[in-house]
């Protein structure tokens, strides 16, 4: 079942008029005296704004430089633990949070971490004859989603990926998907678009459990995966195949603001209660491939290539510097790995599935294999 979020247009500014747009571009403030002398009703003159707004020209620009910065008033904090990442969520628009809640309201915690990423979301206009803009406010950047409100939770989740990339350097980031089986993971690494996240999501329905679709978190010193188990982002091509495999995708237009694409959502405690894994070590690297055919083809791969493809997909191995690479070489040391080209869906998720469960674990293949 696929649901529409809903887009809630309400809330948007209306653009000016073009007369309005005039009376602030042209009109200087000698003459808006002069027509404010002359004009019993001169309000509407100076209104930029369509009948309704609360403010005139004056008093909203001045609020709005004052307000840049100021926290927000009358907002709502939740507070979430996501495996090993920890947020505080703030907003003065119930629609936000209330879209948050709808994928992570099981990560709900009462108390704020002590180690817990904050994100605001505002809602703020930069020009005064321009719509108003979702902002999701960082202690590092301002993020600007978008102008309409389905576009503030693929920020968000951009807002975190940035978070464990630059601020959590105690993890090395691989792009790449991590279920475990047997409490032993399964690493995906595979460019976007390949079909990690459906390959997850196929995974699930046999019984797996699920790290995460798109950041593999390596800690250098005990070469363990730890688990984001972030919602299930699938491309538009996934979302009615995820449908019909009885799936709740959740989805709304303007989705993935910055890449005009839509995005939808899967959110994973409703597939399984005990869908979520713990950290695990590294047994199997499959590097996902588009085949030509429709035939699924697994081609074992040595360490020297899994190393090479491993480091490439990389997200934050230049901070760790030496230790990093030899972290990646024993976790590549200590797995079994195989080139994958995913052809049918169903044929590929049991070729991987016998794979993994063929391969015995007590056969790691070497460093000079």
């Amino acid at each position: 079942m696929v649901t529409k979020l809903r887009n809630p247009r309400s809330i948007r500014a209306p653009r000016a008029s073009g007369g309005s747009k005039f009376l602030y571009e042209e009109i200087r403030p000698s003459v808006l005296e002069t027509v404010m002398g002359e004009h019993e009703n001169h309000e509407k003159l100076l209104r930029f704004e369509p009948a309704g707004a609360r403010s005139h020209y004056w008093d909203t620009t001045t609020r709005m430089k004052q307000s840049k910065r100021m926290s927000i008033q009358n907002a709502q904090t939740h507070h979430y633990q996501i495996g090993v990442v920890s947020l505080s969520l703030t907003s003065d628009i119930p629609e936000a949070l209330r879209d948050y809640d709808l994928l992570y309201d099981t990560y709900r915690v009462a108390h704020e971490p002590h180690d817990s990423y904050r994100i605001e979301v505002v809602c703020r206009r930069p020009k005064p004859w321009s719509r108003s803009q979702f902002v999701i406010r960082t202690n590092k950047e301002d993020r600007v989603a978008g102008t309409a409100l389905t576009t503030v939770l693929p920020e968000i989740e951009a807002a975190l990926a940035q978070h464990l990339l630059v601020d959590r350097t105690e993890f090395l980031a691989i792009h790449a998907g991590i279920m475990s089986c047997r409490n032993q993971g399964i690493m995906l690494p595979a460019c976007s678009g390949i079909g990690k996240s459906t390959l997850c999501a196929m995974l699930l329905l046999r019984g797996w459990q699920y790290l995460s679709d798109e950041h593999c978190l390596i800690h250098p010193q005990t070469l363990h995966v730890h688990p984001y188990p972030r919602a299930l982002s699938v491309k538009e091509s996934g979302m009615d195949r995820l449908a019909q495999l009885g799936f709740h995708v959740l989805r709304g237009d303007g989705f993935n603001y910055r890449s005009r694409k839509q995005l939808g959502y899967v959110k994973v405690s409703d597939v399984r209660p005990d869908a979520v894994g713990s950290a695990c070590p590294i047994r199997w690297q499959m590097f996902l491939f588009r085949a030509k055919e429709p035939t699924p083809k697994a081609t074992p791969l040595s360490a020297a290539e899994a190393f090479m493809f491993t480091y490439g997909y990389g997200m934050n191995t230049l901070p760790h510097h030496h230790r990093g690479v030899e972290a990646l070489l024993t976790v590549v040391r200590q797995a079994h790995a195989f080139r994958l080209d995913l052809g049918d869906l169903e044929e590929s998720v049991s070729m991987l599935e016998s794979l993994v469960t063929e391969t015995p674990l007590t056969n790691i293949p070497q460093s000079h294999s």
